[in-house]
């Protein structure tokens, strides 16, 4: 069998609960162990012989390499230069998807692709949270870019004929391929874009070959595109199964787009310090400077040794004759940071100002990756550090984080697990944390505070991070409740009405159904189950009483008739119910001045219509 995927977890309300002042583990030296973890969870497939078990990376490669290329860019305005790193293809995302009888949304992603760089040896720092892979992956239907350019215009026509050459699959009538949001992997350091695809589809019984498999020559693990329930593989990005934060914010935009909502089974209390809040960033200017024309970076001669290029070779291991036996084997191309470990944990600093509103913490960089796609590299990001070799468990981690933020470690939550930066090309992780502080606490000058509902509304906007976006995206869908008020959530009912037509709205969702809404709803079905199987007994009743009177109709005693007890219509679909907070007219009046001032923002957004170059 292939174990795809396992690792520990930790229920942090459990550890919580059970082990914090009850005990503390420590290894022979006296060195601190973390928390034992509360369960552990393991996913396995049964494969046939000869088939990909396992790829691991084995030795340094003797071939010659060349993949890719390291250049050093220098920022004009202060001096500092970076190293990125490119390779020689370009590819685009595809998500084919339906929508069933139910409603559900069903997502065909390419399964079981070899990903080997999963498996590449620590260089630098440990694996923390202990999560391993069998070099195995779920992930979006990768084609080439040239294939999506090349299409004349996006219409039904070239639409079937682009499923067909490059899906397998057939798309359902008058269906045409939508262009969803764009993501930069690593926009300080990998130079490249990644467009999203995305293509309403018919149902397909048989799992499909893919046409091609990019950056997959030799290994015998291929995959197939399959489909899949989108929540289900959301809920598989949760627990860790899948460390892809790229394919859980195209899922997360696609439900937004088709207006439907995502469940998340995942709530944590927060509880945020009021402080008053002194830098907030300004929109308005950030939005300028993002229209402007900005090439700072400019290409010099040599690499600052910041990024080095690995060339070694992977073993793929299957099962032949009883044992273990290699079945194939490639040479992979990545890259490593030098003088730093693979971890790097990201934190996004939430708290309240004086009006009680949730502000987030952010920061704002140049970037080059962006700069050469886009004119300008401008973007807000959130604080982020890299973890040093020493932390190697997550109780050490969140010391670790608290010491540089001046709290204790009770305020860094965990926000979901750590994923791949760019599983295609470099084994850093990233662990993304939420730390609940004061405003005082963020000690950079560069940190400011935006109310945190203008980030959801801007945030494809303001940032070229995804790093940031999905700590954003996951704050609120882990934090719902605690971020949601009910004024604010008239925001999207606005924005909606003054740009309706504009672009097809590829957002995050705005609400989820919570935990407390699915068990709700549970019940809720539960009850009208039970009331149609009372409603059919008693149908069975009267049918019998007819029957009885049928019989005895020349007798004088005619049985009494039964009612029929009233039904409750059938439950609907679930509505956005938000909680009722008692909102004052004082405040009532301070949103909306604040919203009309926020909205005039946007209106008069700068046009920023990309200005790519050239290298």
């Amino acid at each position: 069998a292939r174990v795809q995927y396992s690792g520990p977890h930790w229920d942090d309300d459990l550890i919580k609960e059970k082990f914090e002042g009850r005990f503390r583990l420590y290894a022979d030296d006296g060195t601190p162990l973390g928390d034992p973890p509360t369960c552990y969870v393991a996913v396995a497939y049964k494969m046939a012989e000869r088939k990909s078990l396992h790829i691991e990376e084995r030795r340094p490669s003797s071939t010659d390499s060349g993949k890719l290329k390291i250049t050093a860019m220098r920022n004009e305005k202060t001096g500092e230069i970076m190293d990125v790193v490119s390779r020689d293809i370009d590819v685009s995302e595809v998500i084919p998807y339906r929508v069933d009888e139910e409603g559900r949304l069903k997502i065909y992603l390419h399964d079981g692709v070899a990903r080997s760089i999963t498996n590449a040896v620590p260089r630098g720092g440990v694996n923390i949270d202990e999560r391993r892979w069998s070099g195995h992956m779920a992930e979006a239907i990768t084609v080439d870019g040239e294939a999506i350019s090349s299409i004349e215009t996006f219409d039904v026509k070239h639409s079937v004929l682009f499923a067909r050459d490059y899906l397998g699959l057939k798309p359902e009538a008058n269906a045409i391929i939508e262009h969803g949001p764009d993501y930069y992997p690593a926009p300080d350091y990998i130079d490249e874009r990644i467009h999203t695809f995305y293509l309403r589809v018919c149902p397909s019984k048989n799992a499909v070959t893919p046409k091609k498999v990019i950056g997959v020559e030799k290994f015998q693990a291929k995959g197939v595109v399959r489909e899949m329930d989108a929540q289900q593989v959301l809920n598989a990005i949760t627990v860790g199964m899948i460390p892809n934060a790229r394919l859980e914010m195209q899922i997360l935009s696609l439900f937004h787009h088709l207006r439907l909502r995502a469940e998340t089974w995942t709530s944590r209390q927060l509880n945020l310090q009021v402080s008053k809040i002194n830098k907030k960033a300004d929109v308005k200017n950030l939005l300028t400077k993002m229209g402007e024309e900005d090439f700072r970076f400019k290409k010099v001669k040599g690499t600052t040794g910041q990024l080095r290029s690995v060339h070694s070779t992977f073993v793929e291991e299957g099962q032949s004759r009883g044992s273990i036996s290699g079945l194939s084997a490639e040479s992979v191309d990545f890259i490593v940071h030098d003088g730093k470990t693979i971890n790097t944990a990201v934190v996004l600093p939430l708290t309240k100002d004086e009006k009680n509103t949730v502000h987030a913490g952010v920061v704002t960089h140049h970037l080059p990756v962006p700069q050469r796609h886009e004119g300008n590299g401008l973007t807000i990001s959130v604080p982020s550090f890299n973890v040093p070799a020493e932390v190697t468990n997550l109780k050490m981690m969140k010391k670790f984080l608290a010491d540089e933020f001046g709290v204790t470690p009770n305020k860094i939550i965990k926000l979901g697990e750590s994923y791949f930066t760019h599983v295609g090309m470099t084994p850093h992780r990233i662990h993304p944390f939420v730390v609940a502080a004061p405003a005082e606490a963020m000690k950079g000058p560069n940190t400011k505070f935006l109310p945190f509902y203008q980030l959801m509304l801007l945030q494809r906007l303001l940032s070229k991070e995804p790093h940031f976006m999905l700590a954003v995206a996951r704050a609120y869908r882990y934090f719902h409740e605690e971020m949601r008020l009910d004024a604010k959530r008239q925001v999207k009912a606005i924005l909606q009405q003054r740009f309706a037509g504009q672009e097809p709205d590829w957002s995050i969702p705005l609400n989820y159904n919570s935990l407390e809404v699915l068990k709700a709803q549970t019940q809720e079905k539960l009850k009208y189950q039970a009331e149609v199987q009372l409603k059919e007994r008693l149908e069975e009743k009267k049918e019998d009483v007819k029957k009885a009177q049928h019989k005895a109709f020349h007798q004088q005693n005619t049985p009494m008739p039964i009612e029929e007890k009233p039904q409750d219509p059938k439950p609907q679909a679930d509505e956005p119910n938000y909680a009722a907070e008692e909102i004052s007219p004082a405040q009532e009046k301070e949103f909306e001045a604040e919203l009309e001032a926020f909205m005039d923002v946007v209106e008069n957004e700068p046009d920023l219509t990309p200005r790519p170059e050239k290298w």
